[in-house]
C-alpha cells in the first residue's frame, strides 16, 4: 500500500499573523526580553522578574525600567537564574525610572530564564497590569563576545492556540492501535506545551505522538504556557477500532492479516478478499468491529474482532468457525445444534 501524507486540521483558533512571524524569527534566531507583570492591592509587596532568552552568544544587557512612582517603589534587586558570573549595576532615581546594566566578569553567556528579580511595593491599587512596569526600548543594549549588538522583541501572553493532528495514512478515521502525531502552535513565543490524552496519559512537546489502546471518543486537552500565564484548548478525538484498509497488517505480494482473523488476500480491487482458510469472501464494513462477510458456504455472516471466530447468520442462528481448519473446514452451527464439515 503506497502511503500518503495527509493533514485533517481541527480548526480551533487558526495562528495569527504574529505567531507565523514568531515562527519564521525562531528559524533565524531570537532574542526576548520582557519584564512581567504587576498587579496587586495597596500595601502588597511584589517580586517581578525580567524574563530573558535567546539564541545568540549574548554577555551584557543595559536597559532602563519605567513605571509610576505614584503607584509604585522599587525595592531590592536579585541575580535571576539567567546570571552566571554577572554583576548587575543599578541607578534609581525617583522619576520612575530604574537602569540596570549586566556585566559579565569572565564574558561568560547569559542564559534562558531571568535577569533579575525586582522587588516593588505597591501604593496604590492596581487591579489590571496596564504596562505598570515597561522597558525603554530605545535605552536597551544587548551585546555578545565580539560587542555586537542585538535586536530584541517582547514577550506576550498567550492568548490563542491552533491544535491538529496527523497520520500518515488518514488523519481522518484514527483509530486504536495506529500511532497518531499531534501539532501545536501558539500565537507567543516561549510557549510550551502540555497534552492531556483524555485516558489519563499526559504528554509534552508541540509535536507529541500517541497510539490510543481501544477505541473511543477522547478528549484532548493541550496547554500552552509561557512566562505570562496559560491558556488551554481541547480537541475532541474519535478513534475508531483498525480499519480494513489502512490497519491490517501487509505481509507482502497482496496478502494482509489481523492477528483475530488470520491472513487474507486483498489486491483484488474490489471489496473480494480470499481468506487463507476460509476461501473467497465478499467484504462490507470498514472497521473490523463492525463487518458483514458473504460467501458461498453460508451467505451472509456479522463478524467482529470482539466475537470472531464465532460469526451471526443474517438469519439470526451463530456459527462457530474452529480455527485453522480447512479442507475441510469445521464449523458448529447453533440453528441445528451440530457440527459440519465442508
Amino acid at each position: 500500500m503506497k502511503k500518503v501524507m495527509k493533514t485533517f486540521q481541527i480548526s480551533i483558533i487558526l495562528l495569527s499573523v504574529t505567531s507565523l512571524l514568531f515562527l519564521m524569527s525562531s528559524a533565524w534566531g531570537a532574542t526576548y526580553l520582557t519584564p512581567g507583570l504587576i498587579t496587586g492591592t495597596s500595601g502588597q509587596v511584589v517580586d517581578v522578574p525580567v524574563y530573558f532568552s535567546s539564541d545568540d552568544s549574548v554577555v551584557g544587557a543595559e536597559f532602563i525600567l519605567q513605571y509610576d512612582a505614584n503607584a509604585l517603589k522599587i525595592g531590592g534587586i536579585k541575580k535571576g537564574s539567567s546570571i552566571a558570573d554577572h554583576e548587575i549595576f543599578d541607578d534609581q532615581d525617583t522619576t520612575g525610572q530604574l537602569k540596570l546594566t549586566i556585566l559579565s566578569m569572565k564574558n561568560e553567556l547569559l542564559a534562558d530564564g531571568n535577569l533579575t528579580i525586582l522587588s516593588f511595593s505597591i501604593l496604590e491599587d492596581l487591579p489590571t497590569d496596564n504596562g505598570n512596569l515597561t522597558l525603554d526600548a530605545n535605552s536597551t543594549l544587548l551585546v555578545s563576545k565580539a560587542a555586537e549588538s542585538f535586536d530584541f522583541e517582547s514577550i506576550e501572553a498567550v492568548t490563542d492556540l491552533s491544535l491538529e493532528f496527523i497520520s500518515t495514512l488518514d488523519a481522518s478515521r484514527p483509530a486504536a492501535g495506529r500511532n497518531i502525531s499531534f501539532n501545536a502552535g501558539s500565537d507567543s513565543p516561549l510557549t510550551t506545551f502540555s497534552w492531556d490524552m483524555g485516558d489519563g496519559t499526559v504528554l509534552t512537546g508541540d509535536s507529541p505522538s500517541y497510539t490510543f489502546s481501544k477505541p473511543d471518543s477522547y478528549l484532548v486537552t493541550i496547554t500552552g504556557t509561557n512566562p505570562f500565564g496559560s491558556v488551554t484548548e481541547t480537541l475532541n478525538v474519535s478513534v475508531n477500532s483498525p480499519y480494513w484498509d489502512l490497519d491490517a497488517k501487509d505481509l507482502g505480494n497482496g496478502w494482509k492479516s489481523f492477528d483475530w482473523f488470520g491472513s487474507f488476500f486483498d489486491e483484488t480491487g474490489s471489496l473480494w478478499i480470499y481468506h487463507k482458510e476460509l476461501g473467497w469472501m465478499y467484504r462490507h464494513g470498514e472497521t473490523v468491529d463492525n463487518t458483514w462477510l458473504w460467501s458461498e458456504r453460508w451467505s451472509w455472516t456479522w463478524a467482529s474482532d470482539q466475537t470472531y471466530p464465532y460469526l451471526a447468520k443474517s438469519t439470526g442462528d451463530w456459527l462457530y468457525y474452529f480455527k485453522g481448519t480447512f479442507n475441510p473446514i469445521r464449523y458448529y452451527d447453533y440453528g441445528i445444534n451440530d457440527w459440519l464439515e465442508d
